[in-house]
């Protein structure tokens, strides 16, 4: 997912955020959060601010 994060912010995002919403809050191990900050961290610079990856960065940050 790193790779498609380079080549397809957007795309990564939505997948990661999609990944993250899936599991109940309540059972989001520090595997899956861990997982998609990688996603966020492999983004381009200018793709942080994307709606997807400020979400996904919201979700992880706890």
């Amino acid at each position: 997912m790193n790779l498609e994060a380079r080549r397809d912010p957007v795309e990564a995002s939505r997948q990661a955020l999609s990944v993250i919403e899936a599991v109940p809050e309540d059972r989001r191990i520090k595997r899956v959060t861990l997982t998609a900050r990688r996603v966020l961290e492999a983004l381009p610079e200018q793709a942080r601010t994307l709606p997807a990856a400020r979400e996904l960065r919201a979700l992880t940050s706890a």
